[in-house]
């Protein structure tokens, strides 16, 4: 079997998107094809491209990369022959640069061009990362890249979703981790009896495990309902010179996922990825720790309001959620601070020190069935651990979140970034007006 396919568009002078990206693939086993325009890349994909700007034709017949592949010059040139395109696993894009008014588009680094083309033929299938730092720093930048987009097909007047991107980093670690995460799925796929297929994005051979490796990966952000309404996808204009001549193809209408789980037929309703998360692989077999409890008593939970230099760390929450406070669920046996200083590194990708406690709220419940319990809330105050600029945030999407930004206070009280609730704002207002912060010892465990 051949290895993956993946594919690069950036300028030949990067020489970061080299060693973040190519150098890892190629030790990994991809078949890499590097292109510095965005004709190149569209011929890599077997996208026909005309000399003049805006002359784009394309082929709707498409290799998904089964059986013994070619080698991707052949492969390439197969497909303008017959009429196909070329399948690629991953594709790497810088964002590009604004042109000139006379550049021709297809000469240029254009990564926003390029990401609608491949969800146009490729759908959700392929795995597509922005190599940006400017994306990386801008907490509504990334939001945007991440959003489904809402267009309209031609001549018909339906509309079309096209999905947004899988992941935004030029961190060389989160890079390389989810290139082998997605090397071990490839390899695995239709290597056991028992084989799904993924309800998002339509890949199939897929065994158990690596049916749960696949899901959170590529689609952390896959929406629930209740987000829908809040933040609804992105209405835009596809560039005229390159897609005014695209025959849009008809398998790129979105239907709502089906909610039934394909490992185990149980209908898991809009909590699809918890129920996979939890049920299956590692989790369900009881190797790793679960967050499917028996319903308990108390349900404690730790929050971290951290800020540094009139900023707040926040959380690109997953299934297209909003920004929110880092924290979570304390487990079973762990203390509240220790709770937060775990989550804000899973969520967030930060080491942070708690400096104090804003807020302590406990909350009588009862369930439908009627049982008796009661919410635990502990808010801390909290500083990175290493002040030194402002410390790298999380950027491989996985269960926890898609990643993490260092977020101007201004930009919360404005409104310019979607939240999952009021939280950040209510406790970025606190903190601009001198509110009272206690001190760590308010939850001290000795007994007097």
């Amino acid at each position: 079997m051949t290895g993956p396919r993946l594919l690069i568009l950036a300028d030949d002078s990067d020489a970061r998107i080299y060693s973040d990206v190519e150098r890892q693939a190629i030790e990994f086993g991809f078949r890499v094809t590097r292109t510095s325009t965005l004709r190149k890349a569209f011929l890599a994909l077997g996208i026909n491209v005309a000399s003049g700007p805006g002359d784009a034709t394309y082929s709707m017949d498409c290799d998904m990369g089964g059986g013994e592949a070619p080698s991707v010059p052949e492969a390439i040139a197969d497909s303008r022959e017959e009429g196909r395109l070329v399948f690629f696993d991953v594709v790497v894009s810088k964002l590009g640069r604004k042109r000139g008014q006379d550049e021709d588009v297809f000469g240029s680094v254009s990564g926003i061009d390029l990401l609608h083309a491949v969800r146009l033929h490729f759908g959700r299938r392929v795995f597509f990362m922005f190599h940006s730092s400017a994306a990386c720093r801008d907490p509504r930048a990334r939001w945007n890249l991440f959003q489904d987009s809402v267009i309209k097909s031609s001549g018909e007047g339906s509309e079309l979703i096209l999905g947004g991107c899988n992941m935004i980093s030029t961190d060389a670690v989160a890079i390389g981790t989810a290139l082998r995460q997605i090397v071990s799925v490839t390899v695995r796929r239709f290597a056991s009896d028992s084989l799904f297929r993924c309800p998002w994005c339509g890949i199939d051979g897929l065994d158990e495990d690596s049916f749960c490796v696949h899901c959170p990966l590529y689609h952390t952000n896959e929406e629930l309902k209740t987000y829908r309404t809040k933040h609804p996808p992105l209405h835009v204009h596809l560039n005229p010179e390159v897609f005014d001549k695209v025959r849009f193809p008809s398998d790129v209408l979105q239907e709502p996922p089906p909610r039934q789980c394909p490992v185990c037929l149980q209908q898991a309703g809009h909590h699809l990825m918890n129920h996979i998360h939890n049920k299956h692989g590692p989790r369900g077999r009881g190797e790793l720790p679960s967050e499917t409890r028996d319903p308990q008593h108390i349900n404690s939970f730790s929050l971290v309001v951290c800020v540094h230099d009139g900023h707040i760390l926040l959380v690109q929450e997953r299934s297209n959620a909003g920004y929110w406070l880092p924290g979570g669920h304390v487990d079973g046996g762990e203390g509240l601070e220790t709770a937060a200083l775990r989550e804000t590194s899973e969520e967030a990708g930060v080491d942070v020190e708690l400096t104090g406690v804003l807020k302590i709220q406990y909350k009588p419940c009862q369930s439908g069935s009627g049982k008796h319990s009661v919410r635990l809330r502990v808010i801390f105050l909290a500083k990175p651990s290493k002040i030194d600029g402002f410390p790298r945030c999380k950027t491989l999407p996985d269960y926890e979140s898609c990643g993490a930004s260092w977020v101007r206070f201004d930009e919360v009280l404005h409104g310019c970034i979607p939240l999952r609730s009021a939280e950040p704002y209510t406790w970025v207002k606190y903190l601009r007006n001198k509110g009272t912060v206690h001190s760590l010892d308010v939850l001290s465990d000795r007994e007097y």
